[in-house]
């Protein structure tokens, strides 16, 4: 991910500290981490968007030649770009996806108390290690 941090990792960061509802404040320094891990999300979204479009605009116009004069030197671009696109599309569909539980979860900091956050969470925590435990019981 950009800025090398995930969303769990930056709230874990803050969780490990805190044990169970410690008096060491959260809210604020959560709230400055995943405001700053979005924005560096944001920007990568749009430099992997910005490259998708080059991408598809040099595909288009690499078959739009090829297709006319009928030189096949252009295939290996269209191949590239053909393994290229999908993988800058599934990119920015995970980071989409961080993004939007970024938000998300700076929507409910903000409109909680400090004890809140904390129970925010603990709960989260507590939510995906059960989901993990329960995968790891399937698998086996």
């Amino acid at each position: 991910m950009a800025g090398g941090k995930s969303f769990d990792s930056i709230l874990f960061d803050v969780y490990e500290p805190i044990g169970l509802l410690s008096t060491k404040p959260v809210k604020e320094r959560l709230r400055k981490d995943l405001e700053e891990h979005r924005r560096q999300l944001w920007l990568f979204q749009r430099l992997q968007f910005g490259l998708l479009i080059v991408l598809t605009l040099v595909a288009v116009i690499a078959l739009t030649v090829d297709l006319s004069i009928g030189n096949s030197v252009r295939i290996g671009m269209l191949t590239t770009a053909g393994v290229s696109i999908p993988t800058l599309l599934a990119l920015l569909r995970k980071n989409l996806q961080e993004w939007t539980r970024i938000n998300l979860f700076l929507i409910l900091l903000m409109n909680s108390t400090e004890k809140q956050a904390k129970i925010i969470l603990r709960n989260y925590f507590e939510s995906s290690l059960g989901a993990e435990e329960g995968k790891e019981k399937e698998e086996a």
